[in-house]
């Protein structure tokens, strides 16, 4: 049995189309708590007065909750859940119980609320709130387009719920369902550079390099000096077996931003690809220099070195990037082959013993191997070594020839 005190706090709820009313007790934070229902005769005009009563307050609760939206949210909830609990066709007080669900990642209440905001007033904000939670919460493709095309029909202008539309397509695999959406709003909004960005970026990761480009060659036409942009028209250049004019391109790119990693690292792999040495070279040591602990740029310069004849500067990059971690079969494989060429045998030895180790069909490391051995005077293991070349290819002349010099006869 409630107390005296208790009941003082209680509100009689009445419904106007019964006299059906609920009892509840109003507390001082939190959604009421329903006691009961109880028959009370009411006239008419008290109902209505009651109501009245009842929608004032819920106006006023979620007047004070959306002002408290920002500098205290728990306030905010609780006095927009009490405003829709006394007046429950609030759609101000829906959305923007919504907006707080989405800051604090409550995806399935917000999209509850948005979408109650939406039956209750269909406007514009509304439904974008709706899109909005619906992209976040990692909802189907179909079910976010039809949303996205009714909001459209209802404002053809609504960038911002295109832009929310575009960036949840980067994410989704299945994301060129999507696809005719976004490039019907852009026929009728050639001039919305931020969506065309980001959906440049959606077609990129899903390697739709052509229609990137379509995309690109516009952006680029408004804005030539904005160096991000002209990085991905490179690189959509270059998948599209274009790297002449990828080289170009990225050249250009770089002089607007010639520190940019990402410019710097994308133009040395297509000024090597279009034999352009003279460039690739410097500009992988720009890269070292600027991230000298990067371990693939230092693998990458010494590798090009090493292409180009340089072999000493080649050692030096491949060490480096040995001693930093770099343990991947090429670098050591090819640090064993640098130290024969140079006829340090020895030091080759624990190359090539990594190399085999993780390679042990590979007849050029065991060729070079057996001659490191050979030539440090373990002539037994360089025997087995050639033997087991020419089993795997009965027709490699150097390992006969290498075997057939060796003194003695096989084990």
């Amino acid at each position: 049995m409630a107390s005296k005190k208790s009941w003082k706090k209680c509100r009689v709820l009445y419904s106007s189309s019964c006299r059906v009313v609920s009892v509840a007790a109003v507390w001082g934070c939190g959604a009421p708590a329903l006691f009961g229902s109880v028959l009370i005769s009411m006239s008419p005009a008290r109902v209505h007065a009651q109501d009245e009563e009842c929608k004032v307050e819920g106006e006023q609760l979620a007047v004070s909750g959306i002002a408290a939206l920002d500098s205290d949210p728990r306030r905010a909830e609780q006095d927009l859940v009490r405003a829709l609990f006394l007046c429950p066709d609030i759609p101000q007080a829906m959305y923007n119980l919504g907006v707080l669900y989405l800051r604090q990642n409550r995806f399935e209440e917000a999209i509850t609320q948005m979408r109650n905001a939406v039956e209750a007033e269909e406007l514009p904000v509304y439904r974008a709130g709706l899109i909005k939670a619906l992209c976040l919460s990692d909802q189907t493709v179909p079910l976010v387009i039809k949303e996205v095309e009714t909001a459209l029909a209802l404002e053809p202008t609504a960038t911002g719920v295109m832009l929310d539309f575009v960036k949840y397509l980067t994410t989704k695999n299945d994301a060129e369902q999507g696809y005719p959406a976004v490039e019907h709003y852009l026929e009728n909004h050639p001039d919305d550079a931020d969506v065309r960005k980001i959906f440049v970026q959606s077609n990129l990761r899903l390697k739709n390099y052509a229609s990137a480009l379509r995309h690109l060659e516009l952006l680029v036409k408004r804005s030539p000096n904005d160096a991000s942009l002209l990085r991905l028209y490179g690189e959509s250049l270059d998948h599209e077996k274009r790297a002449p004019e990828a080289y170009a391109v990225l050249l250009r790119a770089k002089e607007l931003e010639p520190d940019n990693v990402s410019i710097l690292s994308l133009l040395a792999s297509v000024a090597e690809e279009t034999k352009q040495t003279a460039v690739a070279i410097p500009t992988l040591e720009t890269l070292v220099k600027i991230e000298p602990s990067n371990t693939e740029f230092t693998k990458r310069l010494g590798f090009l070195l090493l292409k180009e004849g340089k072999k000493e500067e080649a050692q030096q990059y491949l060490l480096k990037a040995y001693r930093m971690g770099a343990q991947d079969f090429p670098v050591i494989a090819n640090l064993g082959w640098l130290a024969v060429s140079q006829n340090k045998f020895a030091e080759a030895l624990p190359y090539y013993r990594k190399a085999e180790s993780m390679e042990p069909r590979n007849t050029e490391v065991l060729y070079n191997y057996a001659i490191a051995l050979l030539k440090t005077g373990d002539s037994g293991r360089s025997r087995q070594f050639l033997e087991k070349v020419l089993k795997i290819d009965k027709g490699n002349q150097k390992a006969a020839s290498a075997l057939a010099s060796i003194p003695g006869k096989p084990n």
